[in-house]
């Protein structure tokens, strides 16, 4: 019997019968398991189900692990516990999973014997850990990250998510360079996205921080930079 009985687990796998086979074994544990065969609209998914898990099939998403990074995005979703299901013995895809968000790998064919026991680990785990979030300062400017809220003077300011992502790396970059890729990237926008995206945010950054918005300098050819 799971440790975790009730908790509702979410199986996206494009193998049509593994992911029978998968959710049949879920069930008979005590959890309470639904399956998908696709990404596609899977945030509504996700809206509307309200796992406490999901296993992902690697080969569902053609775009390598970008879903991992849209739902890390997320605010409701960001502390999802994600495993990923991948290929036999390939090592790289372990790595780009786990460095992507996801929060455990198993390989195929899947031992569901190991996968009970991950999954116990991993419910485990996200149930004790409880981090210490603590706000974010650069001068009068205070970020909240557990509520994504930036103060000026103490008075919020009205920023966007990704205003505030963008934000928060160049304060936890002080005095070091970042390049456009590198905010893009801790950002989470989509790849696809024309760098200029991120120069547009930039200027409203600075528009709305006033007079310490001219502390993010602008590095020709580099990216940004804030300074004291």
């Amino acid at each position: 019997m799971a440790h975790f009985v009730g908790k509702k687990i979410l199986v996206v796998e494009g193998n049509q019968e593994l992911c029978a086979k998968t959710e049949s074994f879920l069930k008979n544990l005590g959890y309470v398991a639904s399956s998908s065969h696709t990404v596609d609209g899977l945030e509504e998914q996700l809206s509307q189900s309200r796992p406490d898990f999901l296993i992902l099939d690697r080969f569902i998403d053609q775009h390598g692990f970008s879903i991992i990074s849209k739902i890390r995005a997320s605010e409701k979703f960001r502390a999802l516990p994600i495993l990923v299901i991948g290929s036999d013995n390939q090592f790289c895809e372990k790595i780009s999973a786990l460095s992507m968000g996801a929060d455990g790998f198993l390989q195929k064919p899947i031992q569901f014997e190991v996968l009970d026991v991950k999954l116990q680990a991993i419910f485990r785990r996200s149930q004790s850990y409880q981090p210490i979030i603590e706000d974010i300062f650069f001068k009068n400017v205070k970020l909240s990250p557990l509520t994504g809220d930036v103060s000026l003077d103490s008075e919020k300011v009205c920023f966007t998510s990704t205003e505030y992502k963008l934000l928060e790396a160049l304060i936890l970059e002080k005095g070091r360079p970042v390049c456009r890729e590198a905010l893009s990237h801790k950002s989470l926008s989509s790849k696809s996205s024309c760098m200029r995206t991120i120069d547009v945010h930039i200027n409203s950054i600075r528009e709305k921080l006033g007079p310490i918005g001219r502390h993010i300098k602008t590095l020709r050819g580099k990216g940004y930079m804030l300074v004291d």
